[in-house]
């Protein structure tokens, strides 16, 4: 079909999107499974799996703070969403991307703000826990060193969201 006639092909809607509930409360699962993995990592769950991880707890703490699942799934079905998002309206790419960027940044501003702010005490407290040898929190210290160290670059890399798409083997 000619680039022309697709959008006189595609039906417009003047209507609400009809959301798609189901898979909204799944993201919603999954982005809590996210948050509960990364505070049980911080109350040291690494630690607890070298020791108890053949108990009930250890099973449950392991499940919880392997979020890799969780992001995977929470991705394919949000990219799902999204593309039906932008078929049913017939909106074009361009003007759904500067929504999602208006509605999105300032929530991404803030926590970055708080982020940069409490960044200083992330690298002292977090060794300084009971647990503060647990191998992931120490991992975090270093890293928020090294967020210090590197802020300008973090600070232009978050602003036009792009922070994602730089391949780990150009970062330090």
């Amino acid at each position: 079909v000619p680039p022309g006639q697709r959008e006189k092909l595609r039906p417009k809607s003047t209507e609400p999107l009809a959301r798609i509930d189901f898979l909204e409360g799944v993201r919603g699962v999954l982005a809590s499974w996210v948050m509960i993995g990364h505070f049980l990592l911080y109350l040291g769950a690494t630690t607890l799996l070298k020791t108890g991880g053949g108990t009930l707890l250890g099973k449950v703490t392991f499940l919880a703070v392997n979020g890799e699942t969780p992001v995977y799934l929470f991705m394919i079905i949000s990219g799902f969403v999204i593309c039906h998002l932008i078929e049913s309206r017939g909106e074009p790419y361009g003007v759904y991307i500067f929504r999602r960027y208006v509605r999105l940044f300032p929530a991404l501003a803030c926590c970055f703000v708080m982020g940069l702010l409490v960044s200083h005490w992330q690298s002292t407290a977090l060794t300084n826990l009971p647990w503060g040898n647990d191998v992931w929190l120490v991992d975090q210290a270093q890293k928020s060193c090294l967020h210090r160290q590197y802020a300008l670059a973090n600070i232009l890399a978050h602003i036009p969201l792009v922070h994602g798409l730089i391949p780990p083997s150009l970062l330090p």
